[in-house]
């Protein structure tokens, strides 16, 4: 099982770090006719301390952590739900497998709606495309999953192409990389939360992932607010 949740996460990271890139490449090339992007500060000349302890680093932190995590529980751990659903034979997971790599036709995509909706836009309609998946996974028959999979595909794309957009707009592309990786750092230390909290599901919730998935799409709302109160405060700090 682990192996598979290996795979499987492995096969999308590739997908998501080419997806990343070319999405980087094209929004930078619209930058210049998007004045609306600066309603995110910018911190090209700001100090590595002074980028680490802005109020654009805790937003960007915020938003990828919990994003991240999302998409650890759904690969972690659909499997286990798909089962629940009825998928004896595992054909709907081979399906999910076979579909990972999509996420790289949803770039196109990705960048339409960060040319309509720009930066923090983009970030609010990722987050709500998460909750979505989230509540399709638990309430979709299984025959209906593979809606599921393709809202996924492009959720986990989207999540690193517009999180690496945010890094390299507010902190430059110098720094962008550092903070990044601190950033990931923190990231893969909460994913190892999902090993108590896989022991908590099997011993007291008798292997019903609903409610954590419930959770996790519940704090889609904490994502939303915080952009939102962010963006009320950049605004009024101008």
């Amino acid at each position: 099982d682990s192996c598979v949740a290996a795979r499987l996460s492995a096969m999308q990271g590739r997908g998501s770090v080419m997806a990343s890139e070319r999405f980087t490449s094209t929004v930078y090339q619209e930058m210049p006719s998007a004045p609306s992007e600066h309603e995110v500060p910018t911190l090209h000349t700001s100090t590595l301390t002074g980028m680490l302890t802005s109020s654009q680093f805790f937003l960007g932190l915020l938003w990828f952590v919990l994003s991240a995590q999302r998409c650890n529980l759904y690969l972690g751990t659909v499997k286990y739900v798909l089962e629940e659903q009825g998928d004896d034979d595992n054909k709907y997971m081979a399906i999910l497998t076979a579909m990972l790599p999509l996420g790289l036709a949803c770039v196109p995509v990705i960048a339409f709606v960060h040319d309509k909706l720009k930066l923090l836009g983009s970030m609010q309609a990722v987050t709500a495309l998460g909750m979505v998946y989230g509540l399709c996974a638990i309430f979709l028959p299984l025959h209906l999953q593979p809606i599921t999979f393709v809202l996924f595909a492009g959720y986990r794309a989207a999540v690193f192409s517009v999180f690496c957009i945010y890094a390299t707009h507010v902190f430059g592309p110098l720094a962008s990389g550092t903070v990044n990786g601190v950033i990931f750092f923190i990231g893969g230390i909460a994913s190892m939360s999902l090993a108590p909290i896989s022991s908590f599901v099997n011993g007291s919730l008798d292997g019903d992932w609903s409610p954590v998935y419930h959770t996790y799409s519940a704090l889609c709302l904490v994502q939303l607010v915080a952009v939102s109160l962010a963006a009320r405060w950049w605004r009024r700090a101008r």
